[in-house]
């Protein structure tokens, strides 16, 4: 999901892209391995929360509930080992 046109929104937006180049891609854009590395952490860990069901399908009705069971999931997440 490199295309140029999601790259030039990001950008547009004031923010940096820090999306890596697709194999296919006749020119690669030269990302900051330090950033992508942070990004990654954080696409690991709702990666993490999302393998809980209630936190995924948000089964919860109120917005209060669903709060408490997200917290409940990274505390879950927090206790296992799971490091940055």
């Amino acid at each position: 999901m490199d295309s140029d046109s999601l790259i030039q929104q990001i950008e547009a937006g004031g923010r940096a892209a820090i999306i890596p180049s697709r194999s296919n891609r006749k020119v690669f854009r030269v990302i900051e391995s330090v950033l992508y590395r942070r990004r990654n952490v954080i696409e690991r860990w709702f990666g993490g929360l999302k393998g809980f069901p209630r936190v995924a399908t948000r089964y919860e009705k109120t917005l209060a509930s669903y709060v408490g069971v997200v917290a409940t999931a990274a505390f879950v997440v927090a206790l296992s080992g799971w490091r940055a």
